[in-house]
């Protein structure tokens, strides 16, 4: 089958999604389980794609699945090192807004998660796509600021660790530490990755942390304004180069593909909207399949994630247990965070009443 004009969706209706996977060359039986069940095509205005950095070592092995298939996109990124990873994220944005300008919302998924794709269009048709939404399961990270003025001489991957900071919802109701943006919440404080270490970084390359919102897991999606405000940034493009450099420098993998974006996101974005999915639209593979028969007919269920590498029959039983039920979702919770330091709930929309 021809691949669907620019600016349609594999239906032919005028697009409102465009949904990027990432994958790694070798992940083929990942994404033919994908093809066979969650992209068959959509009659919700969405087009969904592979994505692979535009280099030899991801194009030669996939030459004959891409003349198949025409699933595939090449983004202005290195790839196969997993150090790559948040940098491709940053690259298939700017991609996608050049080769589908017309499009509402972006979106990132991982090649070993099963998502429901109607799912997305009905929980983002609650959001208003002229405004910076930024949707996903969102939490809290610590990040160092690697252009503050202490990290300038420091070795490569000095300022460049990062530390998981606590669940949007439980930061925001029971701590005022990570209000103030610049701070150190308990139990989270970047340390540099190993191999920088052994370079001999400073005591303390990053005494304190930037504390960001962002889209934990396989999913997020920006609106086209956002994902716009951010691939114009000067911010954006250096730091995930940097990041793409130490790792290579380095030959460490220290970066994380979802965590790494809130960043660039809270730096570029004077007044970031958040549409926090919650974890209820996430699950397991063996707790989708072990609660299906508790959901009856409707699942409140978006994605199951992580599926690597299944046999067909397993993906199948996956899907079946919510990629084919009525979607009853709870309201998305949002929040403005502005100044890349206050955060503030606005309300809850969508969901099923």
């Amino acid at each position: 089958m021809p691949a669907p004009a620019l600016g349609a969706s594999a239906t032919g209706h005028r697009l409102s999604l465009v949904l990027g996977v990432m994958t790694a060359p070798g992940a083929t039986r990942n994404r033919d389980n994908l093809r066979a069940l969650s992209h068959r095509p959509h009659a919700h205005g969405v087009r969904t794609v592979f994505v692979l950095g535009d280099v030899d070592c991801a194009r030669r092995p996939t030459a004959a699945e891409h003349i198949a298939h025409r699933d595939f996109v090449f983004v202005n990124a290195s790839d196969c090192q997993t150090w790559h990873r948040a940098a491709k994220v940053d690259a298939w944005y700017r991609h996608a807004l050049a080769r589908w300008p017309s499009a509402h919302w972006i979106g990132k998924s991982e090649d070993d998660a099963l998502v429901r794709v109607s799912a997305l269009a009905r929980d983002l048709a609650a959001l208003d796509a002229t405004q910076p939404w930024y949707y996903g399961i969102m939490a809290w990270i610590g990040l160092c600021d690697s252009e503050a003025p202490a990290c300038d001489s420091a070795p490569t991957g000095c300022c460049l660790g990062a530390c998981f900071a606590g669940p949007l919802q439980r930061v925001h109701t029971n701590s005022s530490a990570c209000m103030s943006g610049r701070c150190s919440p308990p139990g989270c404080r970047p340390k540099p990755p190993a191999a920088a270490r052994r370079r001999s970084c400073p005591p303390q390359p990053c005494a304190e942390a930037l504390v960001v919102p962002f889209a934990i897991g396989p999913v997020e999606v920006r609106s086209a304004p956002l994902a716009r405000a951010v691939a114009e940034c000067s911010t954006s493009g250096r730091y995930f180069a940097s990041l793409s450099v130490a790792g290579e420098t380095l030959r460490e993998d220290f970066s994380s593909m979802d965590g790494n974006q809130g960043l660039p996101l809270a730096r570029c974005v004077p007044r970031l909207r958040l549409a926090d999915a919650t974890w209820k639209r996430m699950s397991y593979p063996n707790s989708a399949m072990r609660n299906a028969p508790l959901m009856g007919n409707d699942t409140w269920l978006a994605w199951s994630h992580p599926l690597k590498h299944a046999p067909p029959p397993l993906a199948r039983r996956v899907w079946s247990a919510f990629g084919q039920l009525r979607y009853r979702p709870e309201p998305l919770h949002t929040y403005t965070f502005e100044a890349g330091r206050r955060l503030a709930f606005t309300g809850a929309l969508g969901g099923t009443s």
